[in-house]
């Protein structure tokens, strides 16, 4: 049973934060190498070759997405580096105003970036939502009257855990399937909240905890809702 929110990955807002360095220092090292100041935002976007503006582009999207660990935020970073590392490549062909030195330092950089973001444990993080554990809501002990109604019948249990987004119910399994939808009724004493709900997992007789669906409340009013987020710290004591 989850005690509540738990933090991101400690890398996630260090990640986020140098990219959106690395958005911020464009504009500071055409002022560097060319005497073009941020301000002058035509000027200095002018300096900006098309690689130029593809890296800048892709760093404040893929800073935005690995902010939020999104799907899309694990593509984003993979085009930024993909950018940045032809950027680089391109620039060590040319004699340009930027020291070889650090044109090689950051592409040697972007290459470590490459290999974080193919690590297994990394992209299973961005591609499987499933495992985003610091969004799963706070679970409290409740035990109430709960029943569950589908077209074949009405079942009866108590509930041994809610959030305020679903609820687990302790009661014969063998009639629900993930992904169906339930009628659902919950006695909570103060309060008798109705509504449909979607089976997200089963439980059947000796599996891990007490034999039980899991539910995610998918059409419960808003009022009802919003007592559940009020209200679930005094059901849970």
């Amino acid at each position: 049973m989850t005690k509540g929110y738990t933090r991101r990955p400690p890398w996630v807002p260090w990640a986020a934060l140098a990219l959106w360095a690395v958005a911020v220092s464009v504009p500071v090292q055409v002022w560097a190498w060319f005497g073009t100041p941020p301000w002058e935002w035509a000027g200095w976007w002018a300096k900006l070759t098309a690689q130029n503006r593809l890296v800048l582009a892709l760093a404040v999207l893929a800073a935005a997405g690995v902010g939020r660990v999104a799907r899309w935020g694990w593509w984003a970073a993979a085009g930024f580096l993909a950018a940045a590392a032809l950027n680089n490549a391109i620039l060590l062909q040319f004699d340009t105003p930027v020291p070889r030195a650090a044109v090689a330092g950051s592409l040697v950089l972007v290459l470590a970036g490459v290999g974080w973001l193919a690590r297994p444990a990394t992209a299973a993080l961005f591609r499987q939502p499933a495992l985003h554990w610091w969004k799963t809501p706070r679970r409290y002990p409740v035990a109430a009257p709960a029943v569950l109604e589908t077209g074949r019948g009405a079942w009866q249990g108590r509930t041994t855990d809610l959030s305020r987004t679903g609820v687990f119910v302790a009661t014969a399994s063998d009639g629900f399937r993930p992904g169906a939808r339930v009628r659902i009724r919950l006695d909570l004493g103060l309060r008798v909240i109705e509504g449909a709900a979607e089976v997200v997992r089963c439980v059947g007789l000796g599996g891990p905890g007490p034999e039980g669906v899991g539910l995610r409340f998918a059409r419960v009013p808003a009022a009802d809702r919003l007592w559940l987020r009020t209200r679930l710290g005094s059901l849970g004591g």
